[in-house]
């Protein structure tokens, strides 16, 4: 039976090299995708499919999605190929000992995270032209709709009025029309399909933004309303929207809403008017009791059954 050894890990290029153990030591090494996803690749020993599955978290099968027209990548595979270049392989084992690498805690982190559950949301923009010679707050001219899928979405505070947070890695054209705009509205994603087909469509940039959001009328059958003369953010109701959140900047701290944290800013912002996400059509939907759509482990996820805390309480009086 042949079996494989690990070398080692490089950083720079994302491989993994392995030998197989039943070749001779002249053998050409191999290159494996090492992405560092799942529980496979977790140094940490975690096991992804059964954390999440006690988190009661079900996957959203994208593949009833049409994957060409969203442009999914195909998940990470552990499929071992041969390198072109016997000796190329060979030079790199023997000028770099592979064999007490260790694994870059950036991704072992990231592959924890990954295990956690995250909310999917979808936030939107407009990054005001230089024509405008103002913000929308000062009733400038109309600029570029901008929208982007985040899973950093989180509340942050109640009183006086609600505020909620999220971060965004720069450089982004979102993160650009927020600061030139001052106003954003953040779209609550119902968990199921049409929810993951929203999302799917607002992470793939914004290069043509006008084309997105006809991408999202055609596509989703979202109704989208543009912020118009007032140069507002863009509102989605419809398929896969459970409710919007329209906000501004919170401007009465002395960060303005903004706080740089490395390559990443911290948006902070205050809730301003919560909206129904059905459209005109989707009126059936009961949007009270639905639950909104989950990221992890690379997966869509839909809130499943929850565990009854009784059943815990039960147990501890009788280990009492």
């Amino acid at each position: 039976m042949n079996s494989r050894r690990v070398l080692g890990f490089s950083a720079e290029h994302g491989l993994r090299f392995t030998r197989n153990a039943a070749t001779s030591g002249s053998a050409p090494l191999q290159l494996s995708p090492a992405l560092l996803s799942g529980s496979q690749r977790c140094t940490s020993g975690l096991k992804s499919q059964r954390q999440c599955r006690a988190a009661s978290c079900r996957d959203l099968h994208t593949s009833s999605l049409d994957r060409q027209s969203l442009k999914v990548s195909p998940e990470a595979t552990t499929t071992t190929t041969t390198t072109k270049n016997p000796n190329a392989s060979a030079s790199i084992a023997e000028a770099v000992d592979l064999n007490d690498m260790p694994v870059p805690l950036s991704h072992q982190f990231r592959s924890l995270m990954r295990l956690l559950t995250h909310s999917v949301v979808v936030c939107t923009s407009t990054h005001l032209t230089p024509k405008s010679g103002g913000s929308a707050r000062d009733g400038g001219a109309p600029g570029v709709p901008r929208a982007m899928t985040m899973s950093s979405f989180t509340s942050l505070a109640l009183h006086p009025t609600p505020a909620v947070s999220f971060n965004i890695a720069t450089p982004s054209r979102t993160l650009d029309a927020i600061k030139s705009s001052g106003f954003f509205n953040i779209h609550v994603l119902a968990a199921d399909v049409s929810g993951a087909k929203v999302a799917n469509w607002c992470r793939q940039g914004n290069e043509g933004a006008l084309q997105l959001f006809e991408k999202l009328r055609e596509e989703c059958k979202c109704d989208v309303t543009l912020g118009g003369e007032s140069g507002g953010p863009a509102m989605l109701q419809g398929p896969g929207v459970l409710h919007v959140l329209r906000c501004r900047l919170l401007n009465d701290e002395a960060h303005g809403g903004l706080v740089k944290v490395r390559d990443h800013v911290i948006v902070v912002g205050e809730v301003l008017e919560i909206v129904d996400g059905r459209g005109q059509d989707d009126t059936d939907t009961d949007t009270e009791q639905a639950f909104g759509l989950a990221y992890a482990d690379t997966k869509y996820r839909e809130p499943g059954r929850s565990i009854r805390t009784e059943r815990l309480e039960m147990g501890l009086k009788e280990r009492r």
